[in-house]
C-alpha cells in the first residue's frame, strides 16, 4: 500500500510551501530520496509509475513544484511520462534518475523535457544541488 499523505514532519525550512511528486517503483530507492528531500519540501506525493504521476497532474499539476522521476517504471515508463507533461504544457520542472546508465537514456531524457538528469546510486550532494536550484525557479 503507498501512502499518498503528505510527511508534515518537517514544516520549518525554507521550501515549506513546496510539493513534490516522487515517482519510483523501488521502495528503498524512495526511501532514501524521502530521507533527502524532507529537508526541502515537507510534502511529498509517492507513485509508483508514469500512469500513476499522470492521474494525480490531471487533476494537482498546479500544486505540485517539483517532479522526481525515475525511468526505468511499470506502466508507463518515465520518458513517455515526461512527454505527456511537456504536451499538456505543464510547467514543472522534472529531474529524471535512472539507474540504466548510458548516453542514449540521457538524452532521450532531455529531448523529452526533463531539466536534469542524475543517476543512481545518487550522489547526494548532486542531489540536494538539483533539487535545490528547481525549487528556487519554481513559481509555486
Amino acid at each position: 500500500m503507498v501512502n499518498n499523505t503528505p510527511d508534515k514532519s518537517h514544516k520549518n525550512n525554507t521550501h515549506s510551501n513546496h510539493k513534490i511528486l516522487v515517482v519510483e517503483d523501488d521502495f528503498i530507492s524512495f526511501y532514501l530520496i524521502k530521507e533527502i528531500l524532507v529537508s526541502y519540501a515537507p510534502f511529498l506525493i509517492h507513485k509508483t509509475d508514469g500512469q500513476e504521476a499522470i492521474n494525480y497532474l490531471e487533476k494537482e499539476h498546479s500544486n505540485v513544484s517539483l517532479i522526481i522521476l525515475d525511468i526505468i517504471l511499470p506502466v508507463m515508463d518515465g520518458i513517455n511520462t515526461i512527454k505527456i507533461i511537456r504536451k499538456k504544457n505543464w510547467n514543472i520542472p522534472v529531474i529524471a534518475i535512472s539507474a540504466a546508465v548510458n548516453k542514449g537514456n540521457e538524452e532521450k531524457c532531455y529531448e523529452a523535457g526533463c531539466n536534469a538528469f542524475l543517476t543512481k546510486p545518487l550522489d547526494f550532494d548532486k542531489f540536494k544541488v538539483a533539487v535545490y536550484s528547481k525549487l528556487s525557479v519554481s513559481s509555486h
